[in-house]
């Protein structure tokens, strides 16, 4: 299933497809060549007539009326289009494709409007043309991948993979050139573990933990991958993508299964804790606190509940308790 995600502006600008190349360049240079190209009729029009260039466009003439709308037109769709192309602005391909499909009914609406049907004989093939020609640009705009990194920061997804680019893409470290690649290879002697297959590790992790793995590639494949760490394995692997992300994927979930081992080691240790605790306790002797009348170990200097004090020189004085049989269920060791 193919879907367009929505990416950051930083993470567009290191895409291998931003940027204004390409057919993007050319969709580019025939929108300054439409009012270059009007006024170059204009100009071949005033040469026929052996009047100046400017005065043709000053006739109260209703041919002169419809040269000036479509210099109007040509200039202002022109101009509007090419400025959101630099800006970069988001709207730029819906706002493009609008423009593009205006212009031809609104040059026809003039033409109805200043009554000059006759001229309509004359411009039927170059309109005829110029639609045909919109259309495909239309459908450029609308299919280009370039188009969408540039200016609405998105890359295809088919399937959860970007295929707008060879490799991964958020915050995917800038590819190496020759120079740098040639460095790596002279200074860097990958040792024997490095750039290992799934097959030679398939022994050492948990392949049945899916929810690792599952998560390992998430974060991969997300924003949120450790550049520090990917950039370790781009280096080790002599920019093979393929390899670092499998090297990166192995690391991470070695790295989760430590820390859920750890964390189930620091459970036991506390249950183990509150054992010895309980165990003690049931076999130490036990004192009652004359304040709250709480039972606690005997030798205790402060109650655990009303925080009386039994040391040396304290109004308070543990008292003994002897009926050990008879001990509460519900008074629980202290932690």
């Amino acid at each position: 299933m193919s879907t367009w995600k929505k990416i950051t502006a930083d993470e567009a600008k290191n895409h291998a497809l931003y940027g204004i190349r390409g057919w993007l360049a050319l969709f580019a240079f025939t929108i300054v060549m439409v009012p270059v190209r009007s006024l170059s009729e204009i100009r071949q029009i005033a040469n026929q007539a052996e009047i100046p260039f400017l005065s043709i466009l000053m006739i109260d003439d209703p041919y002169a009326y419809i040269l000036q709308w479509e210099l109007v037109l040509s200039i202002g769709a022109a101009s509007t289009i090419f400025y959101l192309m630099i800006r970069k602005a988001q709207n730029f391909r819906l706002t493009s494709i609008v423009i593009a499909f205006a212009y031809y009914p609104l040059l026809f609406i003039g033409i109805l409007i200043f009554q000059v049907s006759d001229v309509l004989k004359e411009i039927m093939a170059p309109l005829i043309g110029g639609f045909f020609g919109t259309c495909i640009w239309a459908a450029y705009l609308l299919l280009s991948k370039r188009v969408r990194v540039t200016f609405e920061h998105k890359v295809r997804v088919i399937d959860g993979m970007d295929v707008t680019k060879k490799s991964t893409l958020n915050a995917s470290p800038p590819p190496l050139n020759t120079t740098q690649t040639t460095k790596i290879k002279q200074s860097y002697v990958p040792q024997e573990t490095v750039c290992e297959t799934i097959t030679d590790v398939e022994q050492k992790l948990d392949f049945e933990d899916e929810v690792l793995w599952e998560q390992a590639l998430i974060e991969v494949d997300g924003e949120h991958r450790r550049a520090g760490l990917w950039a370790k394995y781009y280096a080790q692997c002599n920019g093979d993508e393929s390899k670092a992300k499998a090297n990166y994927l192995i690391a991470r979930v070695r790295e989760m299964q430590d820390l859920r081992i750890k964390a189930q080691q620091e459970q036991q240790q506390k249950i183990s804790e509150k054992e010895e605790n309980e165990r003690i306790w049931e076999n130490s002797s036990k004192g009652i606190c004359p304040n709250c009348d709480n039972i606690i170990l005997w030798g205790s200097i402060e109650c655990n509940r009303c925080k009386a004090f039994f040391g040396d020189g304290a109004a308070w004085n543990l008292q003994p308790f002897t009926d050990v049989k008879n001990l509460p269920k519900n008074i629980q060791p202290p932690e």
